[in-house]
């Protein structure tokens, strides 16, 4: 794409357009819409023509496709049809309701009377367009189908789907060829290159996946393609493909991977290039707007300054790299933050800061109660009871003058531990149940009683038992 080519005006649309196709030989696009209505345009370097305008679907359009001859367009929907229009009077030639029982998703024609879609459920379907007949369907996917790339030698269709697999059938065949492993993205686009020995699939994460022929299991490598994802992907020739993203930017990339050299054409229709041997050290690239912003999201997120700016910069460094097209080195990432900032002063400010919140930061330290009566206090407080006296009891006396706290052997003193906290539960409970009583049957039972009962009591479950 060069900046100085005379291209044809723009069209615009009222409505948000789902999907597009081209007409197999003349100047003439065609569009579907949200609201189900399909538009056919003859664009032209002078003017664009609207020569057909049609609502034929009830809900949103979701994919097109002309005839082997472009005589007809074929239109699918979310309310589940399949439509034929005739090009030249605007007619409806087929209207086959309820093609599948999801709403469908996309279609393509494989060859001059096979045309094959799929649905939201993961759902494909293989028709004879001569009698409108159903010749095929496969469930193998769980997710919707997003695309479909056909080899017509070996009647070999390869189909994409939001579950994150790549499914191989043969459309003369019903069962799977094959499927590869779950891919942990979405896959959207998918195109045939190379003279039928590689695939290139396009994913959510704008990462393209590029898998060998018969090798289906998993990809043989990744390529970083857009910061959004990758909606589309047309082949140019055999080592040339034009990819389109959310982001509003198309881009023309290398089949061979080894070097990009990329042309982007954003929504404004501007055209900027960024060359980018990625096997040559002696790389030039010129930022673009996407970079800056990339950029600045990364440095506003780990802040590289004060003394651990270094290692902050390489968290820049990884997430720069992670989300742009062109692969900077942590010396560049400093000579561009230089560009924009004023680094001493930045150190002068982020020392500044340290030192107030040093002056500001005055604590108390903590420290636990030493005194008895404060402990219980503590805990009472805690409890929601009102604050009382721990009695002393024989049972502290004899274990202040027991053999076991005086024995140095360290098993002993962890049983030691143990019986003392028991025994200060019991006091406990002793000392703050010891002014009630429990009136049952008329008869009084002091609640001492109760805790000396409760020693045989059963822990299955957290609950007491009685024997």
């Amino acid at each position: 794409m060069s900046g100085q080519q005379q291209l044809p005006s723009p069209l615009i649309f009222d409505n948000q357009i789902f999907d597009l196709a081209f007409h197999p030989s003349q100047n003439i696009i065609a569009t579907g819409s949200i609201t189900g209505q399909v538009f056919c345009h003859r664009y032209d370097i002078e003017f664009n023509q609207n020569i057909l305008s049609v609502r034929p679907h009830r809900k949103s359009c979701r994919g097109l496709e002309f005839s082997h001859d472009g005589s007809a367009l074929f239109s699918v929907s979310k309310d589940r049809s399949i439509q034929v229009i005739d090009l030249e009077t605007s007619a409806i030639l087929v209207n086959k309701s309820k093609a599948h029982e999801k709403p469908i998703n996309c279609v393509s024609l494989l060859n001059e009377n096979i045309l094959a879609t799929g649905d939201d459920e993961g759902y494909i379907k293989i028709w004879d367009t001569r009698t409108g007949n159903e010749l095929m369907e496969y469930s193998d996917h769980q997710d919707f189908i997003s695309n479909f790339a056909f080899r017509t030698d070996t009647k070999t269709l390869i189909t994409t789907s939001g579950d994150g697999t790549l499914a191989v059938y043969d459309i003369r065949r019903p069962n799977l060829v094959a499927i590869s492993d779950n891919q942990d993205d979405e896959l959207l686009s998918v195109a045939i290159i190379k003279n039928d020995r590689k695939v290139v699939v396009g994913t959510q994460n704008g990462v393209i996946n590029l898998f060998s022929w018969n090798e289906w299991s998993d990809c043989n490598d990744r390529f970083i393609g857009h910061p959004s994802s990758i909606d589309t992907i047309v082949k140019i020739n055999e080592d040339l493909i034009c990819t389109g993203s959310s982001d509003g930017i198309i881009s023309e990339d290398l089949a061979n991977m080894s070097t990009s050299v990329i042309s982007t054409l954003n929504q404004s229709g501007e055209t900027s290039t960024i060359t980018a041997p990625s096997n040559n050290n002696n790389r030039t690239a010129e930022w673009d707007v996407k970079m800056e912003i990339e950029f600045f999201r990364s440095v506003m997120k780990h802040r590289p300054v004060g003394i651990h700016r270094h290692f902050h910069m390489v968290n820049v460094y990884r997430d720069f790299n992670a989300n742009s097209k062109v692969k900077c080195t942590i010396p560049e990432l400093w000579e561009r933050f230089g560009s924009y900032f004023n680094l001493a002063k930045l150190e002068e400010l982020d020392r500044e800061f340290d030192e107030e919140a040093d002056e500001d930061s005055a604590y108390v330290e903590f420290s636990l109660p030493m005194d008895e009566y404060e402990y219980y206090n503590l805990i009472e407080q805690n409890r929601g009871g009102r604050t009382k006296e721990p009695s002393r009891s024989p049972s502290n006396s004899s274990l202040e003058s027991s053999p076991e706290l005086e024995d140095n052997t360290p098993n002993k003193k962890r049983r030691t531990r143990t019986t003392t906290r028991k025994s200060d539960v019991v006091e406990f409970n002793s000392a703050t149940t010891s002014t009630t009583t429990t009136k049952r049957g008329g008869r009084s039972r002091k609640a001492s009683d109760a805790v000396a009962t409760s020693s045989g009591t059963s822990k299955r479950g957290g609950r007491k038992k009685k024997q």
